[in-house]
């Protein structure tokens, strides 16, 4: 089929399934933003990091699936990458705020969603969100997902911390560090929302999944490091594997960028190793009893949204968003430590 043209007559790029994506969840996902008050305007909620860059990012790799789950998984998405921004913020410089948030964080994940324990945008978001995240998965599912949030919660108040007492951790210490901070197995619930299935434990245990799992993490968070150095350096990010190559051994910035690059080199190779056996071990491996291609599907659908996380560009504005007041929502859900933390019935 020949490209559209447009008014001024020049050819078209011909519509992808990622382009159909954005045009279904993207408005939905603003108006979501903006009724749960998380953006107080279209300009915040076309915040370039909840989600336009986001969003676009992961459009280009997931297959469509059912219209109810796309929303759920984006919605998701935008909330994490809010949380995300949360701890990370600069102005937060308060030890004992980054814990009042966490805790805030954990009790609002714990909240009954019929009975939200604290009025605001976040808590109003996650009673929205939560059951329709939750809807035909199992008890078990549910209970590992919410203390995998948990889990994210304390590793970004530890790394909060770690930022505000200027403290850069051993390289040794890199790849655990980010792996839980940067939302790693809340990235696989994603995929089995998505996907609408659950990856068996045997399979997440198999030494060749595992392996994946941290070869492709290991690309995706060192080369986000690197796009994003300037901003890493001027924010004192303490998790940036370049700025823990010169703490540790005195290098320059530029010994160290080089290092880091002939590892993404080397990490690459064994990655695209991995990949090329894939097909192979799940034909062959017993605890798939004959449902090899649909988990298949889920790695390589993983390993080529972490590929290409680079694209991402969460850290580009778009002129059209608008910087939203995290302290807003902080303030929301602060639970200083003198606080009883609420139970759900």
């Amino acid at each position: 089929m020949p490209n559209e043209i447009d008014s001024a007559g020049s050819p078209q790029p011909p519509q992808t399934d990622g382009d159909a994506l954005l045009e279904r969840v993207l408005p939905w996902l603003r108006s979501w933003l903006l009724d749960t008050g998380l953006a107080l305007s279209p300009a915040e909620a076309d915040n370039h990091r909840w989600g336009g860059a986001t969003i676009g990012f992961a459009a280009k790799f997931l297959a469509p699936a059912d219209p109810a789950r796309e929303q759920s998984i984006f919605a998701a998405a935008a909330l994490a990458a809010l949380w995300d921004d949360l701890f990370e913020d600069p102005q937060l410089r308060d030890p004992e705020a980054v814990t009042a948030l966490r805790r805030g964080l954990v009790a609002t994940l714990r909240q009954d969603p019929e009975a939200p324990w604290r009025p605001g945008a976040i808590p109003t978001a996650w009673a929205s969100l939560w059951p329709r995240l939750r809807e035909g998965r199992t008890t078990r599912w549910q209970e590992r997902f919410l203390n995998n949030l948990e889990e994210w919660c304390e590793a970004c108040e530890r790394e909060a911390h770690h930022r505000i007492n200027g403290y850069i951790p051993p390289t040794a210490d890199y790849l655990p560090l980010r792996m839980s901070t940067g939302g790693f197995e809340t990235f696989i619930a994603g995929m089995e929302v998505h996907q609408n299935r659950e990856l068996p434990s045997k399979l997440r245990d198999h030494r060749v999944i595992r392996r994946l799992e941290e070869l492709v993490f290991w690309v995706v968070f060192v080369e986000n490091d690197m796009v994003g150095l300037d901003q890493d350096e001027a924010d004192q990010v303490p998790y940036n594997l370049v700025r823990m190559i010169r703490h540790e051994t005195g290098c320059t910035r530029d010994e160290a960028v080089e290092q880091v690059q002939r590892q993404v080199a080397e990490y690459r190779a064994k990655l695209d190793a991995v990949i090329r056996y894939l097909p192979i071990f799940f034909r062959v491996a017993p605890c798939l009893s004959g449902r090899w291609k649909k988990f298949e599907s889920t790695y390589q659908t993983m390993t080529k949204g972490g590929r290409a996380a680079t694209e991402s560009r969460r850290n580009t504005p778009t002129s059209a968003s608008a910087a939203p007041d995290l302290e807003r929502l902080r303030r929301e859900v602060y639970l200083p430590a003198a606080e009883p933390i609420p139970t759900a019935p």
